[in-house]
């Protein structure tokens, strides 16, 4: 994929293609990724070092819930994966 704006373009739109009720159901899974998210970084603050700790990004997470509701292997590479997302970041 180009870039990151091309990514959220294709994951918006591919999100918005789905359902209304398969929409809640992945929206009902992202609140619930996020609350352990937080709950597991408060821990391991606690115990150790977060970089540490391998976690997937929310957009990450988001792409692949809304990939496996399609169920097409369309996007089977997720951008925001930390191995894709990189070289975005790096971008000077």
């Amino acid at each position: 994929m180009g870039n990151s704006k091309d990514a959220i373009r294709i994951l918006a739109r591919r999100f918005v293609s789905l359902s209304p009720a398969v929409r809640v159901q992945i929206a009902a899974k992202l609140l619930r990724f996020e609350e352990e998210s937080r709950t597991q970084q408060e821990t391991f603050r606690q115990r150790v070092s977060l970089t540490d700790v391998p976690k997937k990004s929310f957009m990450e997470q988001f792409w692949d819930e809304v990939e496996a509701a399609h169920g097409d292997g369309l996007y089977r590479s997720n951008p925001f994966s930390e191995e894709e997302a990189r070289p975005f970041l790096c971008a000077a």
